[in-house]
Formats: structure tokens, sequence, C-alpha cells
């Protein structure tokens, strides 16, 4: 039989504005007992869906936002005004619950160390509904904007009586396929409040209306309190999204942790006992200790408290199994994991996973080193499914790939059985896999073709023994273990025991292995405390004295007595012991009588003993000299000792009474302590939030009898003017002419700093030619010099030009950046010849100029033939190529230096590495034959047996900036 759950309507009070914030509150009766306790039953009843694949590993949720505006225009996107939200401030605020369901908000760098391993990450995916009711698009997904002017509906605020009878009713989409949110404005000081699960037939008793219905069932929201952008900048400290959040925790069944009692139960193990609710940012840890049970004080982090935006930024893993039972086994909440309200539906070939059915969700397994796991596919479009590709892997390593065939109709699922995949370790793990390209198309929709799942490989079991032992303090022991074949105590040792000193009762761990499989236990140590003897040494003028001892069930003196009690009779100062014992442990102490025939007694003040003085709140330490008495009680206020800290509040004489074993004395101290008043002031700004680095005057009350010191800084002024780049906290301390200091701060808020990115990384260009640059961040720009505006510049400069970007942002701030375009002159090369002509074995001179340093020069020399052994011209069969031949002067390209080239006889000689006019490029320099170029072919100019090479002519080419050097040869049939 399938159970369902119970649905209560909570609100959160606190309405924000910039003159008057209140705290958040709930006004909605707690759950009853009796529900809670069948719901824990329940739990337990129905463990087993968790392993049987009842539960899927990712829940899709669509969204549908009614946003119930006054007849008005959308909100411009910067806009902090208006009931007509822009659709970015409602993605902002979809945006921030996945994150903080999905744990993936980055202030979750925040939870203290203590709680993190239970921050629970649900597997939720809020998604933008694209249809409506009928099947039609909607113009702005997941967006509905209703005008309650033409519906008729009176003007906002609204209360929460006329929004549940007036406005869902008429309103409210189908909840079996849509989570319905309304966003609007709300009276009576409420940011929002949402709808529990229905408890529909589960037979649970003791469940009071009112519960979510088809009419009634959602989220609504303060329309300034929607997202962390637009209207909800201003709402400080609840502008960072977290009320709705809390709300639809509340809608998956979440109660709040204080149990909404006295330190009472949320029925999650795994969130402390809380004392109430908590507002503000409390500093951790806090309350420790005030509820039974709770040692590692509150999770006042948690969503489920009433904490600022910016101090709440967690789940726990209880509530998140909670909310799987709920979400998985509630109907109107099950329904909605089958909707495919977020798939366009003219969509042909579309699959998604529906969910993993094994592993299911957190199981365990014991000792393996792989998985076989399995999955439910899902046809969303309106073709049959035939062909797709799987990818899978496991904690994102080593994905792997699967190509699937079968056979799916249009809106049904199918299983299928996934390959195995190895698993690496002990510890918890996360099976990941995605589905693409269904019948070898494109997937448009992707949003649903991913899903994970967590499962946990222990060490298993074996019969793993260790010892435990009581000593007491000072002493140590000896910890023995067996059954494993090796083992890891904590701090790192490997033996079977290991003696340990403890301070203090301690656990130690101990991990033992057998083979394959690790079994980890505790043990203890508990340190027996040995006694605190408390014997008061004493004064008396002589005669007998009594020794007094506590703290021990048995005592031994030194004098032989035994007992609490000693009389001793000494003639002078005397020093005893005594050692207690409390049938385990033992400890001793000294005890002094002094002798003394009588008490002189003089009080000074540490704090100017001849006008001593205190400011309000102060402190000032007293001191009685020349007594031997150990008690001694100062009055007003009976502080107890010869050194103590007075708190006086008003201008006092203070009296010391002493006494000492029969004698006694008092002294009244004079002067009186003066008690003078603290200055007291404000600070107050110019403006209360600021771009950054821009100025601010910070201004104190002024008092021409205070002197002021400001932090940071260190001014004197009573007035500062302030740059602060970021967000930042001032302090001032005004101390008057009698010394006393009142410190107050201040809290200068800093809009955030923009970030300007300029694209793409070129730096140079060569001269006469241009490049587009573009830079993003921000709203405006304004490019120097030029004058340009828009984002994108095109620029030409003949010179090297630094460019300066001027920007300005969401908020009116500016900032701007500086880069440098570098213009590179394009070379010049002049070269001429001597001659046009040679004839075999004579020379002709080359000489060349250019003005490109360091890339490219040739320098004036003469052109020879080698000579061939037995002739004066190189002759070469058709198409061949010459070893190396002289050039006759150096050629530098690119910081080497060339003296010989390769020759072929069929056409061009060209000095280049890219090519040109259809030449088959090759590499300079010769990978071969270093220091050598070589020679790129043209076409055959005259194909025959063989050819001589004079020369015919030199010529320049250019490519790029550089210019090179083009020797062509005449071909003359070989003699």
């Amino acid at each position: 039989m399938k159970k369902t759950l119970l649905i209560v309507l909570c609100f959160l009070f606190g309405y924000i504005t910039s003159q008057n914030i209140q705290n958040r509150g709930c006004a909605t009766p707690t759950l009853p007992l009796n529900f809670e306790l069948a719901l824990q039953q329940w739990m337990q009843n129905n463990s087993g869906k968790l392993s049987t694949g009842h539960i899927q590993s990712v829940f899709n949720i669509p969204v549908i936002v009614h946003v119930i505006h006054n007849n008005e225009a959308v909100n411009s996107i910067t806009a902090t005004t208006g009931g007509n939200l822009n659709a970015a401030q409602i993605y902002d605020q979809i945006t921030i619950l996945n994150n903080d369901f999905k744990g993936l908000n980055a202030d979750t760098a925040l939870i203290p160390n203590v709680f993190k391993p239970a921050q629970g990450k649900f597997q939720i995916n809020f998604c933008l509904a694209v249809v409506n009711p009928t099947g039609g698009i909607l113009a702005e997904p997941g967006i509905n904007r209703i005008d309650r002017v033409a519906k008729g509906w009176t003007a906002p605020p609204y209360t929460t009586t006329y929004i549940s009878n007036t406005i869902k009713p008429n309103s409210i989409w189908d909840p079996n396929r849509y989570l319905n949110m309304w966003v609007c404005g709300i009276s009576g000081g409420i940011l929002g409040f949402a709808t529990f699960p229905n408890p529909g037939t589960s037979g649970l008793l003791g469940l009071s209306p009112p519960y979510g219905s088809a009419t009634t069932d959602g989220l609504v929201m303060l329309n300034a309190a929607f997202g962390s952008i637009g209207t909800a900048v201003t709402n400080v400290p609840y502008h960072k999204g977290r009320t709705a959040t809390h709300e639809i925790g509340h809608w998956m069944g979440l109660r709040h942790i204080w149990g909404d009692g006295t330190c009472a139960t949320d029925y999650c193990n795994d969130t402390p006992p809380a004392q109430t609710n908590n507002f503000g940012c409390p500093n951790f840890p806090y309350n420790v200790g005030v509820c039974a049970g709770n040692t590692t004080g509150e999770m006042t982090m948690n969503y489920m408290d009433y904490t600022n935006d910016l101090c709440m930024y967690m789940f726990s893993n209880d509530q998140k199994v909670r909310a799987q039972l709920i979400m998985t086994n509630s109907p109107m909440r099950a329904a909605l994991l089958t909707s495919s309200v977020c798939n366009t539906p003219t969509v042909q070939n579309e699959i998604g996973i529906l969910y993993i059915s094994s592993p299911s969700y957190s199981q365990s397994f014991n000792c393996i080193s792989s998985i076989t796991p399995s999955l439910v596919l899902m046809n969303y479009g309106s073709n049959t499914l035939s062909t797709a590709t799987f990818s899978y892997n496991i904690d994102g390593v080593n994905t792997q790939t699967m190509a699937w065939m079968g056979n799916v109709s249009p809106n049904t699922s199918l299983s299928i059985a996934m390959p195995s995949v190895a698993v690496s370790g002990i510890g918890t793990h996360t099976y990941n896999v995605g589905v693409y390209a269904p019948n070898g198309g494109v997937d448009p929709y992707l949003a649903n073709n991913y899903n994970n799942q967590y499962f946990t490989v222990n060490s298993g079991t074996f019969a793993l023994t260790v010892s435990s032992a009581s000593i007491c303090s000072g002493s140590t022991a000896t910890l023995f273990a067996s059954g494993a074949t090796s083992y890891t105590w904590t701090g790192g040792s490997n033996a079977s025991s290991i003696i340990v000193s403890p301070t203090i009762s301690t656990n130690y761990t101990l991990s033992g292995s057998n083979g394959s499989c690790i079994v980890n236990t505790v043990t203890s140590v508990s340190v027996l405390n040995s006694p605190t003897l408390t014997a008061p040494s004493q004064t008396v003028c002589g005669g007998n004295a009594t020794l007094t001892v506590a703290g021990a069930n048995t005592y031994s003196w030194s004098t032989g007595a035994t007992g609490s009690i000693a009389i001793v009779n000494p003639s002078v100062t005397t020093t005893y012991t005594v050692t207690g014992s409390n049938g385990t442990c033992s400890s001793s102490t000294l005890v002094t009588v002094t002798i003394s025939g009588s008490l002189n007694l003089n009080v000074v003040f540490t704090s100017n003993p001849i006008t001593p003085s205190v400011c309000a709140g102060g402190t000032i330490q007293g001191f009685v000299q020349g007594g031997i008495a150990p008690n001694y009680t100062w009055m007003p206020g009976g502080a107890m000792g010869n050194l103590v800290t007075l708190s006086p509040t008003a201008t006092v004489n203070y009296t010391v009474f002493a006494n000492a074993g029969g004698c006694s004395g008092s002294i009244v101290a004079s002067p009186a302590v003066s008690v003078f008043p603290l200055p007291t002031f404000s600070i107050s700004a110019s403006t209360p939030t600021t771009c950054p680095s821009s100025s601010v005057i910070l201004t104190a009350s002024a008092n021409p009898q205070l002197t002021y010191s400001w932090m940071p800084g260190g001014s004197t002024n009573y007035s500062i003017t302030a740059s602060p780049a970021v967000s930042t906290t001032y302090s001032i301390t005004g101390t008057n002419t009698l010394g006393c200091r009142f410190t107050t701060t201040f809290v200068q808020n800093v809009f955030p700093l923009i970030s300007l990115t300029l694209s793409p990384n070129t730096s140079t260009i060569c001269q006469g030619s241009s490049i587009t640059w573009s830079v993003n961040g921000a709203n405006t720009y304004t490019w120097l010099p030029g004058l340009l505006n828009g984002s994108t510049a095109i620029l030409n400069p003949n010179n090297s030009t630094t460019y300066t970007i001027q920007a300005t942002g969401v908020n009116n701030c500016t900032v701007q950046t500086s880069k440098l375009l570098g213009v590179v002159p394009n070379p010049i090369l002049t070269a001429s010849i001597s001659s046009g002509n040679i004839c075999s074995g004579s020379s002709v001179s080359i000489s060349g100029t250019n003005n490109c340093s360091g890339t490219y020069s040739v320098s004036s020399g003469t052109y020879s033939l080698l000579s061939p052994v037995n002739a004066n011209t190189v002759t070469l069969p058709d198409d061949a190529i010459t070893t190396s031949l002289s050039i006759g002067f150096p050629f530098t390209f690119f910081c080497n230096t060339y003296n010989q080239f390769y020759i072929s006889s069929n056409g061009f000689i060209l000095f280049t590495n890219n090519g040109n006019s259809g030449v088959s490029a090759q590499n300079i320099p010769n990978a071969s034959v270093p220091n050598n170029l070589i020679a790129a072919t043209w076409a055959d100019i005259n194909p025959g047996s063989g050819v001589q090479l004079p020369i015919q002519q030199l010529e320049p080419v250019q490519i790029g900036c550089f210019w090179l050097l083009t020797v062509l040869f005449r071909t003359i049939p070989a003699v």
C-alpha cells in the first residue's frame, strides 16, 4: 500500500525594508507528535524501498512561477522596485534552489569541520516548465505573468487569507504536473509561506488541517525577497534567496531544527538538539551543551533555522533521506517526478534517464571491486527509440561508452542492464551515467540525460578484537588487538599492541586488515581522575590550628593523623603534607600554618594610587598590604582576596575586612574610587553603499571634548573620507579628557567589483592591418583613444598604442583596463645583382639591404657555383636535386645564418618556408643537413636530359611582415 505524508502551512515573518528589518518567524502550528512517531515507524517499515529501485536517484521537479503584478511593465534587469519581476531575477532564484539543494553553493566552504560529514546533498533538479497546462509553449520558460487588474483582484499587498482563498484557486496549475510558485506583494511582514505534503490515505493519525490541496499546494513569496538580484538586493539580511530554500524544505516535509519546542526533536538524528530558533549570525560553536546530548553546538547554518541568508548554507543527510522518502511516496509529490512539462512536446528524438535502479540510493557493499548497474531509460520524444549511446564512470574517472540497440515506444520506459565497472577501494562512490544520440541524432534537451547514484563499499566483517583499559591520570595503558593480519592504530602504529598515556578518557581507532577486507573498531582508555584536594592554609596569632581537607575518600597527614581534620600547634610557620585517596587513585597537597601576631593593613589601588578612578564599565585592581590573613573581604561587593579586581558603578569608599587564626582587622580605603561616565556617539555615512574604491564620508557625532581614533587608517578627525575596495567594517574610538573611551563600528557596504575580460590575447599586428577586440563583464563600455562605444572595437593604429576601456556595471560602478597593441613595421628589402647572366665558372655580385633587424638579413657578397670535378658548369639530370651549393654570402633567417642551399634542375630557388603560388613548401633549415637551406620546386621549365644553371635574376618576395629573396635560374641544356 502506498503511504502519504502530512502537509502544514508555514509562514516566514520578517518583512524587510531598508529602515526596519524584523526577524524571521513561523506562524503555523507544529506537527503533531503522534504524526512524527507514525512517520518514523513508516520509514522503518518501508526502508526496503531504498534498495529496490523505487527511489529515483535524481528528481526533476517542474516549476511554474506566477508573477502577480499591478498592470505594470516588466522590470528592467537593474530595477530594485516594481512587482513585475525581470526573468533574470526569477531564474536567479531557481539557480539558488538548485545549488542549495545539491550542495553546490559556494559557502559550503564555511561549514564547520564537525558538520561536514553530515552535509546532505539532495538529488533534486528544479527545471523550468516549457509548456502550459494545454500544451502551448510558454513565451518565457517557467514564468506565468498575471495582471491582477485584468483578474479583478484587489491591489497588493495581500493577506495570506486573500492569497489562499482568491489568488491561488484562480491561478494554480495542476500541482501533479507543476510545482506552483506565486510571487506578489504580501502584507503583515511575511517573506513567504509553503505547504507540507498531503497525507492522502496513509492512515496516519492525529493530522490537523489545513493541508495543501489541488487549489493551494505550492510556495508563495514576497516579490522583494525572491532571488538575490533586482528587487532583492535591498532586503538585507534576507537578500540571497534562502527564504525560498527554507520554505521548499517545508514543502518537502522538513521541520525546523529546534523541533518547534525547547530542545525538541526534528526527527533528524544528525542535526544536534537546539534550544529554540536562532536569528542573525551566531558564532560557532554556539550553545554547546545547552540541550542534553548537544556536544558540538547548534547547527545554526542549517537552512531550517531562522538565521540570516548569508549565515545558512547546508542541509543534513537525514534531512535528505526524509525528503527522498516523501518525494517518492506522497501522491502529489511523486506525481511530479513523472511530469514531462519541462520537455518541448514536438521533439521527435528526446531521450532521458528516469532513474538508476541499481545501485540503489546509498546502497552498501562489502569488499567488492566492481558493480553491475542498471537503470530505467525514458523515451520523451515522439519517435520510437532504437539506438542510443551511453557514457558512464565511477567518481568521474575512466569514462567508458556503450552503444545501445533496442525498442522504446514514445512516452514509455525500459530497464537497461549496464556493463560492470570497476570500483577503486573502500568508501563512498558515485556512479555517473549519461545517454546521448537518440536514433543517431541530437537530443536538444539534455537536462534529463544525466543521472548519478551514491553507494558505499564497506570493508566487510571478521572478528577483530581489541582490549580497553582504565588508568589513573599520569599513568600508561597497553592496548592489545587480535583477529587480523595487519593493524593500524590512531597515530599510525602498525603493531598489534600499543602503549598510550592519555591525560583524559580517550577513544582509539583500530583498523584491521584480513586480506581484502578491512574492519574498523574503537576502544577506549578511561582516565580516572586523581582526587583534587582542597586544604586551605591558615594564618594564626598563635596556639592551636585546625587544618581541614576535602576532595577524597581517605586521608593521611604528615603529622600521623588520619581523616579530613588535623589539629596542630606550631610555634613557628610550618608546612604540612596531606595525601588523599579515592580508592583507586591518590594525590597530595601542602598546607601552611603562618604564625602572625597582628594584622597591619593598607589598601593600595594599582591605577593612580593618589586619586584612583575608573571609567564606567571598567575595572580597577585593589591590593591589601601588610596583612598575613588568608581571608580578605572587600565591601561593598564581597570580593575575596588580597589582590582583587573591582568593578564599581559609582564613586565608592571600599572597606577591607581580614581575619587569621584569631587575628582580625579592617581598613577603609581612602581616597574613594571615582567612576567617570563614558562618552557616547555614533557613525553616519554620506552614502550607504559605494562602488569599489569610491569615496564616502564617515562622520562621528562631533564632540570638542573628545579625541578620536579611526580603524583602519588611524585618523584622529571626527570625520574621514574612505575609499574601500570591498565592504569594510570601520571603528572609531572616542576618548574624553578623563581618559574614558567608547568604541563603535560601522559597516560600509561596497558593490561587487566588476571583472573585465578582454579577448583575444593577440597583442601585436602588422603595420596596416586591423584587429577586433571584445570585452565583457559590464553593461556599457568606452574605448580610448577614439571614444568608441560598445563591447567590440575594430582597431587599426599606425603605431603601437595603449587602449583603455572604461566600463560601467549594473550598479553604475566603473572600472577600466588597458592593453598595449603593438604594431610591427613591415620590413623593406632591397637587392641588386651585378649581371643578369653568367657563364659556367663565372661569378656575379649580389647585395641586399633591409630594415627587419634580427629577423632577416642578407649581406653583400659574390655568388658562384661550385666547380664540378670535370666541368665548369653544374649539370643535373632532369628533376634532380644537387648536393649543397655555396650561396656566396651569409643569409640570416630568424636568427639562423645559412651559407648553402639545395638546387633542383627544374626551376625556381625560393628562400622561404611557407610556399608561394603553387610552390611545394619545404622546411628551412634542412633538418638533415644543419645550416643548409632547401630549395622549393616550381613547374618544370625545360624538361630534358639535363640542365646547366646560370643565374637569370634576383627579386624580393614579401611573406607576411618579412621579405625573402627569390633567385631565378635559367635552364640551359647540358652540353
